[in-house]
């Protein structure tokens, strides 16, 4: 293999830590080892997650509170230059409260995509989307598609 394969195997295997020991085991270790404790990130993954170095670690803790049972499998990690682009499919029962709300015991499942920057073998900044919305439809916490559709009012009706 080439310095640059290496290199981009080594970047992917950083993201593929973070799911695995961090998002699907719970390992919050793993944060601080592969991590930079500077690290920035655009779009957190929880929305009331902590900002800055916090970020990652906090994100990875809100969730499991909510969801104890989370697993993210990877559908796909990509590698280039410095980037590694993760796209994941998560999965779990709601168990704890989140998004200010109480628990509702219903499982949810939902699809994110993220872009990791590495430098000097530690992630040091990301930026992603995930289908909050989707989960939050599936949770009860706001109506399915199908019923924001019976509220509208219909063609040419009188509004």
């Amino acid at each position: 293999m080439s310095v640059v394969a290496d290199t981009l195997q080594s970047n992917k295997e950083l993201v593929r830590q973070l799911v695995e020991r961090g998002f699907n085991q719970g390992d919050l270790d793993v944060v601080d080892e592969i991590v930079d404790p500077g690290v920035v990130t655009h779009n957190p993954f929880i929305l009331d997650a902590p900002t800055g170095p916090e970020s990652v670690r906090g994100g990875i803790a809100m969730i499991r509170r909510s969801f104890p049972d989370l697993h993210a499998d990877m559908l796909d990690l990509i590698a280039e230059g410095d980037r590694v682009a993760v796209f994941l499919q998560l999965r779990g029962t709601n168990e704890g409260d989140y998004r200010r709300g109480a628990a509702t015991r219903r499982e949810g499942s939902f699809r994110a995509f993220f872009i990791w920057r590495v430098a000097n073998g530690r992630l040091v900044e990301n930026w992603g989307v995930a289908d909050r919305f989707a989960l939050l439809q599936q949770l009860g916490i706001i109506p399915s598609d199908d019923d924001l559709a019976d509220r509208m009012p219909s063609p040419g009706a009188p509004g």
